[in-house]
């Protein structure tokens, strides 16, 4: 999808072995969309909407750049994967992604912009390399959530936690194997 438009707006799946691409684009969710087996990758443009977007087993998403926005749920359920690789990643609005799986991050800052977006995190989220988590005019209400069953592992590499405007809460467990965790804020 590239520097299209694609809105769905009844319910809708994507199912079979593939590479479904947002560069330079835009795909809105305004009804419940289930990925079955398919990759989706964001490397620019938008991904954005008012509904749910689940990320079933077998299925992968990869957000290498470009912006999540709106109030989208994005489900990133058990036997999926999450990846967040490339270059600079913006979370905007009062969009959710709910980490359900085994994921990582691997480069590219994570930026809070312009809202009260959130980061759940259920599962294991390793952290390796050189990566950041910076805020941009963030009200109060954006949170990275590391919930009760959830593990934070950080390998290489320093990752600072600049989030003045962005509430970083521990439920569950860091550990830090190597590299430095910064955190500087709330």
């Amino acid at each position: 999808l590239g520097g299209f438009v694609c809105t769905i707006d009844a319910n809708a799946g994507f199912e079979g072995k593939g590479l479904f691409e947002i560069n330079g684009g835009t795909f809105t969710v305004n009804q419940t969309t289930e990925m079955d087996s398919l990759t989706m990758r964001l490397t620019s443009g938008y991904l954005e909407g008012i509904s749910i977007l689940n990320f079933n087993p077998g299925s992968v998403f990869q957000w290498y750049g470009g912006t999540i926005q709106g109030s989208v749920v994005i489900n990133i359920n058990v036997l999926s994967t999450m990846l967040w690789a490339g270059g600079i990643k913006d979370f905007r609005g009062s969009a959710i992604i709910n980490n359900y799986c085994h994921s990582s991050w691997t480069a590219g800052d994570l930026r809070y912009y312009d809202g009260g977006a959130i980061f759940n995190n259920y599962n294991h989220f390793t952290i390796d390399g050189s990566v950041n988590l910076v805020q941009f005019n963030v009200p109060v209400g954006a949170f990275f959530i590391n919930h009760i069953n959830g593990l934070i592992i950080k390998l290489n590499g320093v990752t600072n936690f600049n989030s003045t405007g962005v509430t970083f809460i521990n439920y569950g467990k860091i550990h830090v194997k190597s590299g430095e965790y910064i955190w500087d804020g709330n």
